[in-house]
């Protein structure tokens, strides 16, 4: 549609070249604020990484920790 267009009002150059700059530049312009985003993001993204080890830890004691309740709470003196 665009070329019939271009060539209809007798330029077929800079018609094409106008729409493909403006389609275009929404495009560069979202993805680059989403790289300067992300950019600032990485900080807080490190930091988090740097707890998730001992969050992990944690999360992993409470699970033993509730298990064993468990298996006290359900056999009871009948484990052994």
């Amino acid at each position: 549609m665009l070329i019939p267009l271009a060539i209809g009002a007798g330029d077929p150059l800079v018609i094409p070249a106008v729409f493909a700059i403006a389609t275009a530049l929404p495009v560069i312009v979202i993805s680059y604020l989403l790289v300067k985003g992300l950019g600032k993001c990485s900080g807080i993204v490190q930091k988090i990484g740097a707890v998730e080890c001992w969050i992990r830890r944690v999360v992993a004691a409470v699970f033993i920790i509730v298990g064993v309740y468990y298996i006290v709470m359900i056999y009871g003196g009948r484990l052994f």
